[in-house]
């Protein structure tokens, strides 16, 4: 999840709005500038190099976009592997869920079940744009 930009870019959103709302004034906090420009630097960075090579037809756009779109996947992997082996042997799933408050186990079957498909939709999509022909022309240098 390292690489995935969208929960870092809403997660620096987030403590950004928090602290213009909670304390503004400690915004201007030397450590709290060197750690929102750095950070807000880098995403306008990766962002700018990823989107604008997609735009230009570049080939780094074409491979940081499999990069972006990779390593969610993988993160994602990773995280829903543990609770689906968990629920294939064990059938219970409160010892790898932390259950909050009283749901039920239908709910949780149900959740993994519609985290798997959106997963499952994302992967094809992967493997489209990694070996699609189309894909590929797009990205080569035309004459």
């Amino acid at each position: 999840m390292a690489i995935s930009l969208v929960p870092i870019s809403l997660g620096l959103l987030f403590s950004f709005l928090r602290v213009l709302l909670v304390d503004p004034r400690s915004l201007f906090a030397s450590r709290a500038l060197i750690f929102f420009g750095i950070s807000f630097g880098l995403m306008i960075i990766f962002l700018g190099f990823g989107f604008g090579g997609l735009w230009k037809r570049r080939i780094y756009g074409y491979w940081l976009g499999l990069v972006f779109l990779g390593a969610p996947i993988v993160a994602s992997i990773l995280q829903l592997g543990p609770k689906l082996y968990a629920l294939a042997t064990v059938g219970l799933i409160e010892s790898t869920y932390f259950v909050q408050g009283n749901r039920s186990e239908a709910l949780i079957i149900f959740d993994l079940v519609v985290q798997s498909v959106m997963l499952g939709l994302v992967i094809v999509l992967f493997l489209k744009v990694s070996f699609g022909k189309r894909e590929t022309l797009f990205f080569t240098p035309q004459a």
